[in-house]
């Protein structure tokens, strides 16, 4: 009897300690399993918020470039634009310049001599020699010229031969002339105001002891916006000359140097 229940203790005995065990074994991976997932849940926010800023990034930085790509093709095409309006400016200009120079006043002078002058007499009797010189001024150009004024004079020189512009420049200047409007006596012609070259003068160039010099300027704009003033000077001389045996008083361009424009 006490045998059976030594046996049965002892069974007992001997089945009590696998028990403790097989309860601590199995509780202990349940309890890091636990564990193990509840970080795991924690980084997947973390995760989500990386491949957010990645993906967000790729779309700003392709943006940004579709952007700067948009900047150049359209600076291209505005270049394009400004040096395609440069080149119709200039040959607007061009055209414009060309146009102008057809149009722009084109004068030309001639000195028109009157015949006998009325009124002048030497030493009491009608003085046929003296005449009256009209300096007149045709346009051969479309359009007349603006603000078209000018003067004149005339001084008798001593000697029969030609005299040098060097010797006698200094003395054909404007001086005390006085600039006054052209008349305009017809389509495209105006005259300046005539001054007269007395008898005495004419017959010291016939008889070869003098020459006479007229002259005098102009100046004008031609009808265009911000046109220059133009001028222009001239001047003729009364010489001597003799055709057929017959001596006459004739008008001659002087010197290159006082018969110009600008």
């Amino acid at each position: 009897m006490g045998s059976e229940i030594d046996g049965a203790q002892a069974g007992r005995d001997g089945q009590q300690p696998p028990s403790a065990p097989i309860a601590l074994e199995c509780n202990a991976p349940n309890h890091q399993t636990t564990t193990s997932g509840a970080g795991a849940q924690r980084n997947q926010p973390d995760n989500k918020l990386d491949r957010d800023l990645v993906r967000w990034t790729r779309v700003v930085g392709v943006f940004t470039g579709l952007l700067f790509i948009a900047a150049i093709l359209q600076f291209c095409a505005m270049r394009g634009q400004l040096i395609a309006m440069q080149r119709q400016l200039a040959e607007m200009t061009v055209q414009s310049s060309i146009t102008e120079a057809q149009l722009r006043p084109r004068l030309s002078l001639s000195i028109h001599t009157g015949g006998e002058l009325k009124g002048a007499t030497n030493q009491g009797s009608p003085d046929v020699d003296a005449r009256l010189v009209t300096p007149v001024w045709k346009n051969f150009g479309v359009v007349d010229p603006e603000g078209l004024v000018g003067w004149v004079r005339v001084q008798p020189f001593p000697g029969s031969g030609f005299l040098e512009y060097e010797k006698r420049g200094a003395a054909l200047s404007q001086g005390s002339a006085i600039a006054t409007p052209l008349d305009q006596t017809d389509k495209g012609t105006f005259e300046q105001y005539s001054v007269m070259v007395e008898g005495a003068y004419t017959r010291a160039v016939l008889t070869g002891t003098a020459q006479v010099i007229v002259w005098g300027g102009i100046q004008y704009r031609d009808p265009f916006p911000e046109s220059p003033i133009h001028h222009f000077i001239w001047c003729r001389v009364l010489m001597l000359t003799v055709v057929d045996g017959v001596r006459k008083a004739a008008w001659f361009p002087y010197s290159d140097d006082c018969n110009k424009a600008d």
